[in-house]
């Protein structure tokens, strides 16, 4: 009994793995398309949105290891509003790698792995004995 359920667990879980794998690839294949056109199309565009995207991150990570001051809250604001503003553009011109992307920051859940995990495993346990 539990070799079987272990056997539906493993397929359900190796196709649904699939299915992410083919999604990844087919939005990176979106994403090169969407580069070289830009690139091709509009290259002075293209380099704009790349500074700005490294500037960005190389301010983020200089402003992560000094200490909190006001005058720091409020330009990590700024930047925070400057990338919701600049993230369509970025999505535009093909620059969604996620190394590469700067993602607005947020204060630390404490319990968000615990509830991630719960959810996943009651999601994963209802489609197993749903069919």
């Amino acid at each position: 009994m539990l070799k079987k359920s272990c056997v539906n667990v493993s397929a359900y879980l190796v196709n649904e793995l699939t299915c992410i794998g083919q999604y990844i690839l087919l939005r990176d294949m979106i994403c090169l398309e969407l580069k070289m056109l830009g690139k091709i199309g509009c290259p002075r565009l293209h380099l704009v949105l790349n500074d700005l995207n490294e500037s960005l991150l190389n301010d983020m990570v200089k402003n992560q290891f000094e200490p909190e001051t006001n005058e720091n809250q409020e330009q990590f604001i700024n930047d925070n509003l400057i990338m919701a503003l600049s993230s369509p553009y970025f999505a535009h011109m093909g620059m969604l790698d996620p190394l590469k992307k700067i993602y607005i920051t947020c204060k630390h859940l404490e319990h968000l792995p615990i509830v991630m995990f719960t959810t996943i495993s009651m999601h994963v346990v209802c489609n197993l004995f749903r069919s």
